[in-house]
């Protein structure tokens, strides 16, 4: 207890070096809480974002699907699984998907088709909410195309246009229908692809009355595992869950970049803050070699020393990150009512088409982590001057100037 209390003490000789080091532990701190805040509430956003453009949290398709695969792949027995959801309240869109290829007169263009039940897509998806002008569907023999791909084809409201696919039997299938909405999510690689009618023009259309071959339900992001948990008993054997991370690999991808290379910038981050607590320490040491040299000399034990030096290492690096904890936290908190725009970099960006500014996700789980990232980093720098504390010749030390 001494030793602490002896530790303490020392960090009010040399106020001036104490604030100096436990600034630098208190930035690390900071970095790491604001940083850790911010890439929790980007992935957020970028999960949301993408999912809510077409995918879903979750997905039920056929054991067999394969979304680049040209042959249509029905969910066998779709109706009933649908009655099934709508009885235990689950929000849902039901599709059929298929490639298409559309043609304006001399020009054309293929898409991904899709045919969806308006006022269930609309409680999954987004593209409702990006209808630049007309309707989102309504009626039969209508279809609904973004803004690039009508100005690609020359097409405009309540115009016509040509619609070839392959129905189910392999043959080539035509209708016309009227375009009565056009959408835009200001992502030309999605708008210039994708393409809705209404589900049974779709049906109707590839010879395919009541089929469905893709089922895309809606749920908050950390509420998946227990909406997957609801859905297994409700599924039978030939019905199969695909939730979002298999569906996106190359989203699941960037994730685990982002957290690669922020934990190499906090790994370098709390390098510096070490070096400092180090060389600090190294100085408090130098400084008092004639101490040390007297309390060997009085019969201290070593390990009282590695105590006493790793103690003051130890109160500084605390007190530090309890200060940085708390500026960390009051930014985030600022940075969640204010937000972070960043429309100037992320306009034509798929992980961020439902909105442009970020707002970070404080958790408890990184403030521990920092704050106990922090202590650790001051105990290991103290180990060194610590243990050459211990190590002192009486004799000499007292001769030290």
């Amino acid at each position: 207890m001494i030793d602490a209390v002896i530790g303490l003490r020392n960090l009010g000789r040399n106020r001036r070096r104490t604030l100096l080091t436990g600034s630098l532990v208190a930035f690390g701190v900071v970095c790491l809480i604001v940083f850790q805040s911010l890439k929790v509430g980007m992935h957020e956003q970028m999960i949301v974002s993408t999912t809510s453009l077409d995918n879903g949290i979750l997905q039920i398709h056929d054991p067999d699907y394969r979304p680049n695969r040209s042959l249509l792949q029905p969910i066998n027995d779709s109706a009933t699984l649908i009655e099934r959801l709508d009885q235990h309240q689950i929000r849902y869109a039901e599709r059929l998907k298929t490639a298409a290829l559309l043609l304006a007169g001399p020009q054309s263009s293929m898409i991904s088709l899709s045919g969806i039940s308006p006022e269930h897509e609309a409680q999954v998806t987004q593209i409702s909410n990006q209808m630049r002008e007309g309707t989102y569907l309504g009626r039969s023999n209508t279809i609904v195309l973004s803004q690039a791909l009508c100005q690609a084809l020359s097409l405009s409201l309540n115009d016509q246009v040509t619609v070839m696919a392959q129905d189910s039997a392999g043959q080539p299938a035509l209708a016309k229908l009227t375009v009565v909405g056009i959408f835009s999510t200001g992502l030309p690689s999605f708008d210039t692809t994708h393409g809705y009618v209404e589900l049974a023009t779709l049906q109707q259309l590839i010879k395919a009355p009541q089929v469905i071959s893709e089922i895309s339900i809606h749920t908050q992001l950390d509420n998946q595992n227990d909406m997957e948990t609801r859905l297994l008993p409700l599924l039978n054997k030939d019905q199969r869950i695909t939730r979002w991370q298999e569906a996106l690999p190359d989203l699941v991808q960037l994730i685990e970049l982002n957290d690669t290379t922020m934990s190499i910038l906090i790994v370098i981050v709390f390098i510096l803050v070490g070096m400092g607590i180090l060389n600090t320490m190294t100085m408090i040491t130098y400084e008092r070699f004639k101490e040390f040299g007297l309390l060997a000399a009085l019969g201290y034990p070593p390990a009282g020393v590695i105590r006493m030096v790793l103690a003051e290492a130890l109160f500084l690096g605390t007190g530090a990150a309890f200060l940085g904890g708390l500026i960390g936290a009051l930014i985030c908190l600022w940075l969640g009512q204010q937000g972070l725009d960043l429309s100037q970099f992320t306009s034509n960006n798929q992980y961020f088409t439902s909105a442009h500014i970020l707002y970070p996700q404080l958790r408890w789980s990184d403030m521990v982590a920092a704050f106990v990232l922090a202590a650790v980093t001051c105990i290991l720098s103290g180990l060194f001057p610590a243990w050459k504390a211990s190590r002192l010749n009486p004799v000499e030390a007292l001769r030290h100037i």
